[in-house]
């Protein structure tokens, strides 16, 4: 083969003197001599050979660890543990990409407000009356995407199912599908209640906001969170406090009018002073 050609070539007269000499098998086969195949063939070069074997496994491991400091700072980044010898001989200037690496993770901001929510005009398309909650709607929802979204909601004591199909709404649309009762649900149609909840109206987008357009806050203009972060970082608790109709009916967050390119969004018949959710 290849090796028996190159002994030719480099006039090396035993296989074992290519092994221990041709960089390219001692690339593919690192821990050749970590065998015992000198120490089986040259039993009276043991001492020698062994010591000769610690130099290059020592000059190996050094290269190796030079070679490899990028990628032991990119774990410790990204909190995963090295050894102890690995993380002291770290050189200054990879701990410095470390810190670079470690900036540049963290994210923009840590503010969590009204522009982690994805609220987006839609149109109620289909729906229908929940065969097993005899308080909800199932509705097909078009915002703009592909395939219409189905949401639950918790309507029926304040709307006729013939009071849906198109409708114009508000939708909060970055939730995570949750069944409710048997059905999946992928977000929540907005809407404003009476203190006592009594009363529940629909919070309307202004005529001509296209389907699908994004509802704005002036002032917070960042982008949405993703599903799981809405989870995982409680928005909603601390989002919805500061959701209300203000004395014209308007949705704001801390008094911040809901708004799209057309104009604001109200409630349906100007419901004033009243949470939104």
């Amino acid at each position: 083969g290849a090796e028996r050609f190159a002994m030719v070539i480099h006039q090396i007269q035993d296989i074992r003197g290519f092994y221990d000499s041709d960089v390219r098998f001692l690339e593919q086969f690192p821990h050749f001599h970590d065998m015992g195949g000198d120490r089986f063939l040259n039993p009276d070069q043991f001492v020698e050979v062994d010591a000769e074997e610690k130099k290059r496994e020592a000059e190996k491991n050094a290269e190796m660890e030079k070679f490899d400091a990028q990628a032991w700072a990119d774990i410790i980044a990204d909190g995963g543990s090295v050894p102890k010898e690995i993380a002291d001989g770290l050189k200054t200037n990879t701990g410095k990409k470390k810190k670079k690496k470690q900036a540049q993770a963290q994210p923009e901001s840590t503010e969590i407000d009204v522009s982690k929510l994805d609220i987006r005009v839609g149109v109620i398309t289909k729906a229908w009356e929940h065969e097993e909650a005899d308080k909800l709607f199932c509705e097909e929802i078009d915002i703009g995407e592909d395939e219409p979204r189905q949401i639950a909601s918790g309507l029926r004591a304040h709307y006729k199912v013939d009071d849906l199909v198109g409708q114009r709404v508000l939708v909060l649309s970055n939730l995570k599908t949750r069944k409710l009762v048997g059905f999946p649900s992928h977000g929540m149609v907005m809407c404003a209640a009476s203190a006592d909840g009594t009363k529940v109206e629909f919070v309307e987008p202004p005529a001509g906001a296209a389907v699908g357009e994004r509802v704005m806050i002036e002032g917070y203009g960042g982008e949405p969170a993703t599903e799981n972060q809405i989870i995982k970082k409680k928005m909603l608790e601390k989002i919805f406090p500061d959701l209300s109709t203000n004395e014209a009916g308007v949705a704001t967050y801390k008094g911040v009018p809901f708004a799209t390119s057309t104009g604001e969004c109200v409630a349906q018949n100007k419901m004033p002073n009243s949470p939104v959710a």
